[in-house]
């Protein structure tokens, strides 16, 4: 089936991977290991009432770009760290999946991303789903990898939690990554002009994660501990 018509890529017929308030991510249908992102149409965004479908009209009628500053966001927070990853010489790859470019769809506006798969094939598994499994506590040392690397290139991440962030096999190897979420949310992006505060978001996004997964989050060592550690 030729999915790609005229310059557009139809997702028609296609399941979505997966869903949340603001865009749905579908499996590249022709090319492996790529996922895309499209934005939900109001139809398929969550019911709103009072102020917050006020504000949501708004936005339509005179702001209709507000809808893709996460692109602008993800784009500009993905290129610092592969331009920091390049003045560095660095040929480890900083823990975030891949953005591939933007596509034309027949749902709109597409972004191309990394799929974080397993040495299996199967997509890999969130923090979420390896709590629910009870096999968090496997990886923990992968975890803690993870975290030291955030810090050490002092990633900029608007929504960190534990369903963006994903158990992959890279060069035979476990490691975690962030699939979602990247950039600096406020208006003024203070946290990418001042480390000090980008670095306070990640411990009080890092805590919370870890009240959430059964875990302790211990701030000076940077590193998340099983609570009979404590």
């Amino acid at each position: 089936m030729n999915f790609l018509q005229d310059g557009v890529l139809s997702l028609k017929g296609l399941q979505p991977l997966a869903q949340g308030t603001h865009r749905k991510v579908y499996v590249h249908p022709e090319l492996p290991g790529t996922v895309i992102k499209v934005m939900l149409s109001n139809d398929e965004k969550p019911a709103a009432v009072g102020m917050q479908l006020f504000k949501r009209r708004l936005k339509d009628q005179l702001m209709p770009k507000l809808h893709y500053n996460f692109l602008y966001r993800e784009y500009m927070t993905y290129l610092d760290i592969k331009i920091q990853q390049n003045m560095r010489g660095d040929r480890q790859k900083p823990p975030i999946a891949e953005l591939r470019g933007m596509i034309d769809t027949d749902e709109g506006v597409g972004m191309l991303a990394e799929s974080v798969e397993l040495a299996s094939g199967e997509l890999g598994h969130s923090i979420s789903y390896l709590f629910r499994q009870k096999q968090l506590h496997l990886y923990l040392p992968q975890l803690n990898q993870f975290v030291r690397e955030l810090f050490d290139w002092n990633i900029r991440i608007n929504d960190l939690n534990e369903g963006n962030v994903v158990l992959g096999c890279y060069q035979n190897k476990m490691r975690f990554v962030i699939i979602d979420g990247l950039g600096d949310s406020n208006l003024i992006p203070v946290k990418r002009w001042f480390g000090v505060l980008n670095r306070r978001s990640l411990q009080k996004r890092l805590r919370c994660i870890a009240k959430r997964v059964n875990l302790h989050w211990n701030s000076e060592l940077l590193e998340f501990q099983t609570l009979d550690t404590q």
